[in-house]
């Protein structure tokens, strides 16, 4: 099995991965950070019979429950391995440089300690938590701002929460935490960060399943492009579009912005403004979109490391 870097992932990721079966005229691929999983089968001049297509399902199939148990040991270690971090997390991480300069409450969940990864002695860690309730991975931000997830940790469908998730009648999901925290600061709006743009529709899944009738608004990042595309803003539609949501797009004056910005150059009340013109995008583009109001509730208070948090 051989690893490389994921789709848009940086140097050091492992999370794409191949392999080539032994005959030389096969093998399977995929990206765990994307959920691909797909095979390839070198061109036949003659009609396979059914039983090599019989052995190569079975091939293909073998190959599947072999990633699969991997990918299960990997998350695991990573998970007892984000506790111990987490564990040994003792510093204040109100007062850490970037938790200062974005000025905006990130919750009691995320702490500040070492990250042996990258040797890293300073950084807020930012637990990700599954649909399950448990600690998944962390993210790691240090006094530059630069960010770094746990290798091996289980990030697809994975989420940092403020506010109570499960049962609520509404619930915000936005990319960065500090997107999520500034919405989430106005009135304790129950919000989710996903950590990234493609974790987006995975993540409002999840949050489908743990509050089945909330109305589900996407936080757009407004990614304007000099092309004309809006990564951001295409993201948030098509996670909308998949579970029957709503998105919020933040606006500065054309330029390119998320709710942080919104919330830092023009206060609370143009963030507060922005969430109450939503309109749906079931049957809209990701060129034309708007958002909603309301949002009450709180998610329950932090628990044991060790222990399952419900959701």
């Amino acid at each position: 099995m051989h690893r490389f870097p994921g789709c848009g992932k940086k140097r050091g990721d492992d999370s794409g991965w191949c392999k080539l079966f032994d005959d030389l005229r096969g093998g399977v691929f995929g990206d765990f950070s994307t959920g691909l999983d797909e095979h390839w089968q070198a061109h036949n001049e003659s009609p396979y019979t059914a039983e090599e297509r019989a052995n190569l399902r079975q091939r293909i199939e073998a190959e599947r429950q072999q990633r699969h148990a991997e990918e299960l040991l990997r998350h695991k270690e990573a998970a007892e391995k984000a506790a111990d971090i987490l564990a040994a997390a003792s510093a204040d991480p109100t007062q850490h440089p970037y938790a200062l300069n974005k000025g905006v409450d990130f919750g009691p969940r995320v702490k500040r300690g070492a990250w042996p990864q990258r040797g890293w002695s300073d950084t807020l860690l930012i637990p990700v938590y599954g649909v399950d309730g448990r600690i998944w991975t962390l993210e790691a931000i240090n006094t530059n701002g630069e960010k770094d997830f746990l290798k091996g940790g289980r990030k697809r469908g994975g989420f940092h929460p403020l506010g109570k998730i499960s049962r609520a009648k509404q619930v915000l999901i936005g990319e960065g935490l500090a997107t999520v925290a500034a919405v989430h600061a106005m009135d304790g709006a129950p919000a989710v960060a996903a950590m990234d743009a493609g974790n987006l529709s995975a993540v409002a899944l999840a949050v489908r399943k743990l509050a089945p009738d909330a109305e589900i608004i996407l936080l757009a990042d407004n990614d304007i492009k000099p092309d004309g595309s809006n990564p951001g803003l295409k993201a948030a539609t098509e996670a909308a579009q998949t579970v029957g949501g709503r998105v919020a797009v933040p606006e500065l004056a054309g330029q390119k912005c998320d709710f942080w910005d919104v919330w830092q150059q023009r206060g609370p009340e143009a963030v507060r403004d922005a969430l109450a013109k939503i309109s749906d995008v079931a049957t809209m583009s990701a060129a034309t979109i708007a958002t909603d109001e309301g949002i009450e509730s709180h998610w329950p208070k932090p628990q044991p490391l060790t222990a399952r948090i419900e959701p």
